[in-house]
């Protein structure tokens, strides 16, 4: 779905450049049950590399917060902010007390949020 998007990329001291995205590294720990100390240790951290080729030519890998997406088919016209968060906690199902409904855990969760 993203392939061959164009895209925005930030570049400090150079502002925004033009490109197109071509496919994503995603530095995850290949055992599941084992965290990835070598990139990140809490969600708020991970950083996945996208690449793509810059209009100047150059290619780039960086990570999501430095890119702006346009998908024609799913672009509006008229840009707006994201109000999306940032993830700051590790959630697992074995978290969840013996007994929970789901529908009671994510109604807690909402709460916190606000």
């Amino acid at each position: 779905m993203l392939r061959n998007c164009d895209v925005e990329v930030y570049v400090p001291g150079k502002g925004k450049i033009g490109g197109e995205y071509l496919f994503t590294i995603d530095s995850v720990h290949s055992d599941p049950n084992m965290v990835n100390t070598s990139v990140a240790e809490v969600p708020s951290e991970h950083k996945q590399f996208n690449v793509g080729k810059l209009v100047n030519g150059q290619f780039f890998a960086q990570p999501n917060n430095r890119m702006l997406w346009y998908e024609q088919s799913l672009t509006p016209s008229t840009l707006k902010t994201p109000d999306f968060k940032v993830a700051q906690s590790i959630t697992s199902v074995s978290r969840i007390a013996s007994g929970c409904s789901v529908i009671a855990m994510i109604t807690s969760m909402r709460r916190r949020r606000k």
